[in-house]
């Protein structure tokens, strides 16, 4: 082929052809460059369209099984893994997993439920992408729902399509399980693959604002006083993998903020040792006295962590401690008192002036005194047992009582 164009001067005075065709080499150079900006214009949107899925957080199931599907509490490591192929144009039903019977209530106000799920195309897949319709359920019962984003998959990758509900209370009774119902779609042409149980693929589904409940009380035991620990999760505390127990004090309010960097350090008595299972743990506080604050460190087996901060009051009256009941002496004679000076008004000489009287002339007459619709004895011993056991408030008010009772009795 001849060439055709025209002369031009360089710089230099050199002359070289501008020429309307190019050789057949430099068209496949020029062909190869534009392929590479192509492929790199169709590597743009992944970049774009797989941001890292949301961080689950709160009570946290791994999706596992084959043909048993299941919601565990353990991490991925002991998931089954399962695969399911989804085609172009048609709903596919990829699965629907259900936990274990709640053996204790589980009540989460304003929750929102995450599911994120992992595909990987079959081949080239051609469109917008892969979407979901998720379904939560309690016992077969909706209680939230909702559809995902489109997520492009245009790389031979996991990828990861997640979905997060509209904000729902969450009410499971003892009992009943949690369900979760998953139906994907292929916006374009080909196939693609969901998995879980993988740890490249780590299915998972939660619902956020779920804390571990916990009560704490000071008990006394063989090895002296210690702070007991009681926790509450839907499945009697099995979840619970470790607990671990600080303490800073003393201080001068309960309500002071919890030290930290170099000031927590000062703030002894530090991490205490702790130990127990399940649902009951306990860290001593022997020897401490006045107000602490504490924090219990609860590590469930999918590997969430709640601290869950109180305070207590060592070696004092505290709001939870437990007393040992006192008997009052003082409120004996005052129960006692509280019977005989009214007692007289209502049977003449029964008093305990004149029982007294009475006794020391050994004119006492059993016989009058048991036929009367109180006996003075019976009175006595109550007012004497209610002053000890309950003090001398608590003495004077039930015994106005027992004598108003006895006043209606005898005028009837």
């Amino acid at each position: 082929m001849g060439y055709f164009g025209e002369k031009a001067v360089g710089r230099r005075g050199e002359t070289f052809v501008c020429s309307g065709t190019l050789p057949f080499d430099m068209r496949k150079a020029y062909g190869a460059v534009i392929l590479s900006g192509l492929m790199a214009l169709l590597m743009i949107p992944s970049a774009v369209a797989h941001p890292p899925p949301p961080e689950t957080g709160g009570l946290v199931f791994t999706l596992s099984g084959a043909s048993d599907l299941s919601l565990i509490r353990e991490g991925v490591s002991s998931a089954e893994s399962g695969s399911e192929l989804i085609y172009t144009g048609t709903p596919m039903h990829v699965g629907t997993w259900a936990s274990q019977a709640t053996e204790f209530g589980l009540n989460i106000t304003e929750s929102q439920a995450i599911l994120v799920m992992y595909f990987e195309p079959v081949g080239v897949v051609v469109g917008l992408g892969v979407y979901l319709d998720v379904i939560v359920m309690v016992d077969g019962e909706e209680v939230a729902s909702g559809r995902s984003e489109t997520v492009i998959l245009n790389e031979p990758l996991m990828t990861n399509v997640p979905w997060t509900s509209d904000i729902f209370d969450l009410s499971v009774e003892v009992g009943q399980v949690i369900e979760i119902d998953v139906t994907a779609y292929l916006d374009g042409y080909g196939a693609a693959e969901a998995n879980w149980g993988q740890a490249d693929a780590p299915a998972l589904f939660s619902l956020e604002n779920w804390s571990v409940g916990a009560h704490d009380e000071i008990r006394t035991t063989e090895a002296g006083e210690v702070l007991h620990g009681h926790f509450e999760t839907p499945w009697t505390c099995r979840d619970i993998v470790g607990v671990t127990l600080e303490m800073r004090g003393p201080v001068a309010d309960h309500d002071a903020e919890w030290p930290e960097g170099e000031s927590a350090e000062e703030a002894l008595p530090g991490a205490v040792e702790v130990s127990g299972e399940g649902c009951a743990w306990e860290g001593t506080i022997e020897g401490l006295s006045g107000v602490y604050l504490h924090r219990w460190q609860v590590t469930m087996s999918d590997g969430e962590i709640f601290n869950i901060s109180g305070w207590f009051e060592a070696g004092g009256e505290g709001e939870e401690e437990i007393h040992p009941a006192k008997l009052s002496v003082l409120g004996g004679l005052i129960g006692i008192i509280a019977v005989s000076i009214p007692l007289w008004l209502l049977v003449p000489g029964a008093g305990l002036v004149g029982l007294v009287a009475t006794t020391s002339t050994r004119e006492f007459d059993v016989a009058e005194v048991v036929k009367e619709p109180l006996p003075v004895t019976a009175i006595l011993v109550i007012g004497l047992l209610t002053g000890l056991l309950a003090g001398p408030v608590i003495a004077v008010l039930a015994l106005v009582g027992l004598l108003a009772f006895g006043w209606a009795i005898q005028g009837s």
